[in-house]
């Protein structure tokens, strides 16, 4: 399970609720997050190359209750906050 993985990793513990202080629940660690803004932009960049106008075709193969047809699309990707 997910959250068995992140305790056990140590990226999450246990910790005082934001809403209830009192009640102990599962937190992330501060210092494991420190990482993750480099880590998203390497990962942004691995999709740079989608950026920008597409068009398709996408043929669809006939089935007893419908023929054989050609789906045209288009459309417009970029990276964005």
């Amino acid at each position: 399970m997910l959250v068995e993985q992140l305790f056990t990793s140590g990226v999450m513990r246990m910790g005082p609720s934001r809403v209830d202080p009192s009640r102990q629940v599962g937190v992330f660690k501060p210092d494991v997050g420190g990482g993750l803004p480099a880590l998203r932009a390497a990962k942004m960049e691995e999709f740079r190359w989608l950026v920008g106008e597409w068009h398709h075709e996408n043929a669809v193969p006939a089935t007893s209750a419908s023929p054989a047809y050609v789906d045209i699309s288009s459309g417009r990707y970029s990276l964005g906050e």
